[in-house]
C-alpha cells in the first residue's frame, strides 16, 4: 500500500503539532514546580495593573439608570439644585456658588451631560410660568457656559409649575418649588 504525498504532508503537520503541544506542556509544569515565584510574582502585577486599567477606564456611572447616577453624583458634592426668589431669574450668590462646584464636577466627569429644568410654583398663570422657568434654566446654562461648561453639553427645558416637589399652598412649599432642578445624564 502506497501513502500519498498529500497524506504525508497531513501526517507531519499532526506530527509536528502533537510535538509542539507536548514541548508547551513540559514548560508549564517546568515552571509550576520552580522554587523561584518572582514569574509568578510579576504576571500577578502585571494582571492586576491591567485590571486597575480597565477599572479606571470605566466612568463610575456607566451602567447606571439617570435616577441611580444623580444619587451617586449628589454623594460625591454635584448639588441637583439651585433656588430662585419670587417672580425672579436672576441667580443669588448661594446659586452661583453651587453652579461653579457643580462646573468642577462637570469638568471631572467631561462625558456627563446636564439638563437644566426651570421650574415655578403655583402662582401666576401658566404661559406666565413656562416663561420664568425657560428664563430660570437659560440663566443657569448662561452662567456655566461663561465658565467654560460647553453648550454642546447643556439642555434647558421649561415645566412651569407643572412639576412641583411639594403641593402644599405655603411659603416654605413654594420656595421650594421655584427652582432649577439639575439633571445629569449620559
Amino acid at each position: 500500500m502506497r501513502i500519498k504525498p498529500i497524506k504525508w504532508a497531513g501526517l507531519a503537520c499532526l506530527t509536528l503539532f502533537l510535538a509542539a503541544c507536548a514541548a508547551k506542556e513540559q514548560r508549564s509544569e517546568l515552571s509550576a514546580g520552580a522554587s523561584n515565584s518572582e514569574p509568578d510574582r510579576q504576571v500577578s502585577q502585571t494582571e492586576q495593573a491591567a485590571s486597575e486599567s480597565t477599572q479606571q477606564a470605566t466612568p463610575w456611572y456607566e451602567n447606571k439608570t439617570t435616577q441611580e447616577l444623580n444619587a451617586e453624583a449628589e454623594q460625591r458634592g454635584f448639588y441637583p439644585a439651585v433656588f430662585f426668589s419670587l417672580n425672579q431669574y436672576n441667580l443669588s450668590e448661594e446659586a452661583r456658588r453651587k453652579l461653579r462646584a457643580n462646573v468642577e464636577f462637570l469638568q471631572q466627569n467631561p462625558s456627563l451631560r446636564l439638563t437644566i429644568e426651570g421650574h415655578c410654583d403655583e402662582r401666576g398663570s401658566d404661559d406666565y410660568n413656562l416663561y420664568l422657568g425657560e428664563e430660570r434654566a437659560n440663566s443657569a446654562a448662561d452662567y456655566l457656559m461663561a465658565l467654560g461648561i460647553h453648550p454642546d453639553r447643556l439642555r434647558t427645558i421649561s415645566y412651569g409649575e407643572a412639576r412641583p416637589v411639594c403641593t402644599q399652598s405655603t411659603n416654605e412649599c413654594w420656595a421650594r418649588n421655584r427652582r432649577d432642578q439639575l439633571v445629569l445624564g449620559p
